[in-house]
């Protein structure tokens, strides 16, 4: 949970999963909350994955730019359900997923954008 919080991450690299981070659970980014990740890249989420869902809320950011998964997910990879609700926004920029799917992003249980 990331709640009124800013996180801002350049110049990663993962082996396997999330670039910028690996989260076990869901990811959740709410209050107004800013997530930045630049220049990473990982096998599966370039930016970074989730095994569950991911919920960015109640006017919270998210900017991935510069962002490369070698399979899934250039930007991010969630397993889960990806919710993007309430004035917020999720900016993916010049980011690939070289070998499969989800250039911007991959996502196994659907997209919700209210």
């Amino acid at each position: 949970l990331i709640s009124r919080s800013t996180i801002s991450i350049q110049n990663a690299t993962a082996q396997k999963h999330g670039g910028g981070f690996d989260a076990l659970d869901e990811v959740v980014i709410d209050e107004m909350s800013s997530v930045s990740i630049s220049t990473s890249r990982s096998r599966f989420g370039g930016g970074f994955h989730t095994d569950e869902r991911l919920q960015v809320t109640s006017g919270s950011a998210v900017s991935l730019q510069n962002v490369i998964a070698q399979e899934y997910g250039g930007g991010f990879n969630a397993l889960g359900e990806v919710e993007i609700a309430g004035n917020s926004t999720v900016k993916i920029s010049n980011s690939r997923a070289e070998a499969k799917s989800g250039g911007g992003f991959n996502t196994g249980k659907g997209l919700k954008v209210s």
